[in-house]
């Protein structure tokens, strides 16, 4: 999934461990990426919030380019990049030259057919 604002920069890809990895190390927020009661996962919570609104709560502002990619099921790191290479869509996401910002986690999911849930949060700003 990938949102853009108008006038966005091209800038070198850097690391921003105090804003992207925030929400995307967050047991909540990768949580929120899951339809309650339902073992897809969603880029959209039952209330209605998107990467957008996730991101902004998480206090990366500012942003001209935001993406996010989901995965489950992969039980390492090496797997989870594999399932998003393997896929036209998330692959897109993952190589878009627009992201110069990354933030990654995964989280237990106890309860859930899957074993761990992944999330990789891309922006620029």
């Amino acid at each position: 999934m990938r949102t853009t604002r108008p006038g966005a920069s091209r800038k070198p890809r850097s690391w921003r461990s105090s804003t992207r990895t925030r929400p995307a190390r967050s047991p909540a927020h990768v949580a929120a990426c899951r339809r309650y009661g339902s073992p897809r996962l969603d880029h959209v919570n039952p209330e209605g919030q998107g990467v957008r609104e996730r991101a902004e709560a998480a206090s990366y502002t500012g942003w001209q380019e935001l993406g996010k990619n989901l995965a489950a099921g992969a039980a390492t790191p090496a797997e989870a990049v594999q399932d998003w290479l393997d896929s036209p869509g998330h692959c897109q996401t993952l190589m878009d030259p627009k992201f110069r910002e990354l933030g990654v986690g995964s989280v237990a999911a106890p309860g859930s057919p899957y074993a761990r849930s992944w999330v990789q949060n891309f922006g620029t700003r």
